[in-house]
C-alpha cells in the first residue's frame, strides 16, 4: 500500500508536522522541509540525530553508548537461542504470550494502533480484523504482502515517534522498554500520540534492585560482584547465576534495567493503570500493563 494511505498517521519526527508522500523514495516534512528515505515502502522516519548517533562507531552520550552495547548483545543472545534451537528463530516479544493477549483484551485494542518497538512487526497478527497497525522500530522491515493492506513499518525511536499529535486509539509496546535511551521522554511521547481515552499495552521485564545494580553495571567484575551481593533477594542459585553470566558477558542486556516500581512511576505520570498482571522467572518478573492517558 501506498504511503499516501497512512498520511493522517505518520508525521515528522522532528515538528510532528504532517508529511508529503507525493513521492515514492522519499518523505517531506511539510512544516520543516526535512526530508526521510522510503526503501521498499518503509520510511526511515529516524531523527537526523538519531541516525548519527545510531551509525556513530563512539556516540558521544551514555545513552546511545549503552544502547549499542545492549544491541550488540541481543544479537549475541538471539544467536546463542538460534544455534540451540538448531537454527530456529530466536524470539522474546510476546507475539505467542498468553499474558500479553489477556493485557491486550483489558486494554481495549482497537483503531489506530502504534506498536513501539514492533521489531519484525509479528504483533500484527494479534490484532482484530478492522484495526490498523503501524510498528515502530529502529530496524523496521517491510511486512508480508498478507499484512500489508493494513499494517505498515516505519524505522523510529520510541523518544520521538514518527506519528502525528492524538493519531493513536492504542499504543503498545512488549520486550522493548528497557532498550529506549529515554524512557521518561518514551512515556510523554506515547502519550502525545493517543487520542484522550486512548490505551496503552505495555510489557517490560523488571528486576529487584540489587539485580539492577548487577546486570546494569559497567565492567564484567562490576556485574559479578553486584550479582553476588543480590543473593538474599534471588537466592543463592540464583545469584550465582547471574555472577557468572556477568563475567562471562562482555556486553549489556538492556540499556536500562526497572526495578517493579519503577516502571509504574513512569506510567502513571502520564496514564491511569487499569490493569497489571506478573509472572515470576529465575530472577526477574514480566510485568503486564494496560492504562489509559491521563487528560492534558
Amino acid at each position: 500500500m501506498s504511503l499516501v494511505a497512512w498520511r493522517d498517521v505518520l508525521a515528522c519526527p522532528v515538528c510532528h508536522a504532517s508529511l508529503d508522500a507525493s513521492a515514492t523514495d522519499a518523505l517531506r516534512c511539510e512544516r520543516c522541509d526535512e526530508r526521510y528515505a522510503v526503501a521498499n515502502g518503509v520510511a526511515d522516519l529516524r531523527t537526523p540525530d538519531a541516525r548519527r548517533a545510531m551509525d556513530a562507531r563512539s556516540p558521544g552520550s551514555d545513552g546511545w553508548a549503552r544502547w549499542h552495547e545492549a544491541i550488540r548483545g541481543l544479537e549475541s543472545w538471539r544467536a546463542t537461542r538460534a544455534r540451540r534451537s538448531r537454527g530456529g528463530p530466536a524470539v522474546s516479544d510476546g507475539a505467542d504470550d498468553l499474558s500479553a493477549l489477556e493485557m491486550l483484551e483489558h486494554a481495549g485494542v482497537r483503531g489506530v494502533v502504534v506498536d513501539v518497538g514492533a521489531k519484525r512487526g509479528e504483533r500484527s497478527r494479534l490484532l482484530l480484523p478492522g484495526t490498523r497497525y503501524v510498528g515502530i522500530d529502529p530496524f523496521a522491515r517491510a511486512l508480508d504482502v498478507q499484512s500489508a493492506a493494513t499494517a505498515q513499518m516505519a524505522c523510529g525511536l520510541a523518544e520521538d515517534l514518527p506519528i502525528a499529535d492524538g493519531a493513536a486509539d492504542t499504543v503498545m509496546s512488549l520486550a522493548a522498554f528497557d532498550y529506549f535511551i529515554d524512557p521518561s521522554r518514551a512515556v510523554d511521547e506515547m502519550a502525545r500520540v493517543l487520542k484522550p481515552g486512548g490505551t496503552l499495552a505495555l510489557m517490560v521485564s523488571v528486576v529487584a534492585p540489587s539485580v539492577a545494580r548487577a546486570r546494569g553495571a559497567p565492567t564484567r567484575i562490576g556485574r559479578a560482584r553486584a550479582a553476588l551481593r543480590s543473593v538474599l533477594d534471588v537466592g543463592l542459585a540464583s545469584g550465582a547465576g547471574l555472577a557468572l553470566a556477568g563475567l562471562r558477558s562482555t556486553e549489556r542486556a538492556h540499556t536500562n534495567y526497572f526495578t517493579r516500581d519503577d516502571v509504574l512511576g513512569l506510567v502513571q505520570r502520564r496514564f491511569v493503570v487499569r490493569w497489571t498482571h506478573s509472572v515470576a522467572q529465575a530472577t526477574s518478573e514480566i510485568v503486564y500493563i494496560a492504562a489509559t492517558r491521563t487528560p492534558g
